[in-house]
């Protein structure tokens, strides 16, 4: 992997942080931060499950020897890689936000 993604990940996940603590405060606790972590945790794995659904279906076809898989297909599943490189953006902003919130937790 190249280092400039990286950089550019951690940029993504600064902007999701910042526009995530101008709509909505910090995490009024443990319990609050854990919810919204697995939201986004679970969105990122319907994700991954699409991804998986449409790669199963590709190697079917591409198994049976047809020379022409169905393009629509491989771009489902770039479109959907896309998307899970944005829920995991929203899971490491939404844990940035949790260890800031932390700060302010009485326990």
């Amino acid at each position: 992997m190249r280092q400039g993604i990286k950089t550019d990940v951690s940029n993504a996940v600064q902007c999701e942080l910042s526009a995530s603590m101008e709509k909505f405060p910090l995490f009024n606790s443990a319990h609050e931060g854990f919810a919204v972590i697995l939201e986004e945790v679970e969105e990122t794995k319907a994700e991954f499950d699409e991804i998986e659904s449409h790669i199963q279906k590709l190697w079917s076809l591409i198994k049976a020897n047809l020379n022409n898989p169905s393009l629509e297909m491989v771009k489902n599943i770039g479109g959907h890689a896309q998307l899970l490189a944005c829920e995991a953006i929203q899971v490491a902003a939404m844990c940035e936000k949790f260890e800031q919130s932390a700060k302010n937790w009485r326990g």
